[in-house]
C-alpha cells in the first residue's frame, strides 16, 4: 500500500499541539495504519491523529499503511516542522546621549540586533533608525522582532539629544580712536552671535556701541546666550 499525509504542516510553529491526518491505497483494501513520533514504535492510529505537549525542538511524525493482506507500506509518509515557543532576543545599547548638529537634532546612528536561536528571526524593526535625524530631547526607540515560529519580542533604549555647545560670538578688531574731549570718545561697533541650534542670538556688551569710552584702554566683554 502507500500512505500520503493529506494535512499541511507549517516548517515552524510556537504551537505545542497539532493534527494530522492521512490517507492509504492499495490494490485491496487499506484496513488500518500505523504511525509513529521521533522514531518511537509503531502503534496503531487512526486518522486525524492529535498530537499534544510537544517539547520546542524538530519533530518527525511518521504514519504506514497496512492492506487486508498484511502488507505495510515500505516507505512511510512523514512530516518535519519545528516547535519553538521562545520569542527573539534583543542586543540594544545602553541610552545614548548625542550633542545637537542643527535645529533639527542630530544624526545619530547607533548598533542594535535581534536574535533568535530556534527558528531565527523573520523581520525586525527599530524605529527611528539607525541614522535618522533626531530631535532635541529624549527619543524612546522601540524595537520589534518576530521570528519564523509566529513569536514576537519588543524591547526599547533612548536617545537624548542636548545642546550645550555655547553661542559663537564675533567680535571688531581692536579699536583705537582719538579722543575728543577729556571724557574720551563716543565709539560704535557691531558684534553679533549665532547657536548652532538657535541660530542668531543677542550679543551684549557690557560697555554699549555708541557709548563715551574714556581715555585709555577699555576692554569690551560681549555676552551671548542661547
Amino acid at each position: 500500500p502507500n500512505t500520503t499525509i493529506t494535512s499541511t504542516q507549517p516548517a515552524a510553529t510556537n504551537s505545542t499541539s497539532t493534527s494530522i491526518t492521512f490517507i492509504g491505497t492499495d490494490d485491496v483494501a487499506v484496513t488500518s495504519f500505523e504511525g509513529r513520533i521521533d522514531g518511537a514504535p509503531f502503534s496503531t492510529v487512526t486518522s486525524p491523529v492529535s498530537l499534544t505537549g510537544l517539547n520546542d525542538g524538530s519533530h518527525t511524525y511518521e504514519v504506514r499503511a497496512k492492506d487486508t493482506n498484511g502488507n505495510v507500506d515500505p516507505s512511510p509518509a512523514s512530516v518535519a516542522w519545528l516547535v519553538d515557543t521562545v520569542a527573539p532576543t534583543f542586543d540594544l545599547p545602553s541610552p545614548i546621549t548625542a550633542e545637537a548638529s542643527s535645529p533639527n537634532g542630530a544624526e545619530v546612528t547607533y548598533s542594535a540586533s535581534a536574535d533568535d536561536s530556534g527558528s531565527g528571526v523573520a523581520t525586525s524593526s527599530f524605529d527611528p533608525a539607525s541614522g535618522d535625524i533626531f530631535a532635541l530631547g529624549t527619543t524612546t526607540v522601540n524595537a520589534t522582532a518576530i521570528d519564523y515560529a509566529g513569536n514576537t519580542a519588543t524591547g526599547s533604549f533612548t536617545v537624548t539629544v542636548q545642546d550645550t555647545t555655547e553661542p559663537v560670538v564675533t567680535v571688531p578688531a581692536n579699536i583705537s580712536v582719538a579722543a575728543t574731549s577729556a571724557s574720551g570718545a563716543v565709539v560704535s561697533f557691531n558684534v553679533s552671535a549665532t547657536d548652532i541650534v538657535d541660530g542668531s542670538v543677542t550679543a551684549t556688551p557690557d560697555h554699549p556701541s555708541g557709548s563715551t569710552f574714556p581715555i585709555g584702554l577699555t576692554t569690551v566683554q560681549v555676552t551671548a546666550t542661547d
